[in-house]
C-alpha cells in the first residue's frame, strides 16, 4: 500500500504544515532523506492515550499559580483546533521540578505523561491561546496569575 508521504521529495522540503506532521509506523519507514535534511527534524512520537483518544496536557503560569489541564482529540497531533475535554488536572511532581530546574517562573508548557512518565513537547515563555474564544480555564489561569501579580505590589 502506498502512503501520501511516499511521493514527497524530502530533500527539498524546508517546513512543514503543523497541523500535518507526517507519522511513520516506525524508524524504519522513515525515509533516509528525511534524515539528511537540516531543515527537518526526526522525533520519536509518544502519546499518551486515554482509550481511543490521544491527550495533551498544557500548564500555564506564573510562579506557583496557573492552571493544569488535559485536552482530548480523535487526531494524533492534538491542537486547539480538534481538542475537548479540556479538565483540570494536578501538576506532576516531575513537571514542577523540571520547571524550577529550567528557571522558568512564567509561560506555557505542552507535555504528555504516556506511562506515567513526563514528556515535554513545547515550551513557550510568551503564551498564546487559538482555541475557542473565551476559554473558561484560560480565564481562571489569567484571573490567578493577575491576583499573584497584584500581590506583589
Amino acid at each position: 500500500m502506498r502512503r501520501e508521504t511516499d511521493a514527497v521529495d524530502w530533500r527539498r522540503v524546508t517546513s512543514l504544515d503543523p497541523n500535518q506532521y507526517p507519522l511513520f509506523p516506525n524508524l524504519a519507514a522513515v525515509p533516509r532523506t528525511i534524515f539528511t535534511n537540516p531543515h527537518l527534524i526526526v522525533e520519536k512520537f509518544l502519546p499518551e492515550r486515554e482509550g481511543d483518544l490521544y491527550c495533551l496536557r498544557n500548564w500555564i503560569g506564573l510562579g506557583d499559580v496557573g492552571e493544569n489541564v488535559r485536552a482530548f482529540s480523535e487526531q494524533p497531533i492534538v491542537k486547539a483546533a480538534v481538542a475537548f475535554g479540556h479538565t483540570p488536572v494536578p501538576v506532576p511532581a516531575e513537571l514542577t521540578a523540571w520547571r524550577q530546574a529550567i528557571g522558568m517562573d512564567y509561560g506555557k508548557i505542552d507535555y504528555v505523561m504516556p506511562a506515567g512518565r513526563l514528556v515535554v513537547l513545547d515550551v513557550n515563555p510568551t503564551p498564546t491561546y487559538r482555541g475557542p474564544d473565551p476559554h473558561p480555564l484560560l480565564q481562571s489561569a489569567t484571573q490567578s496569575m493577575a491576583q499573584a501579580l497584584l500581590k506583589t505590589l
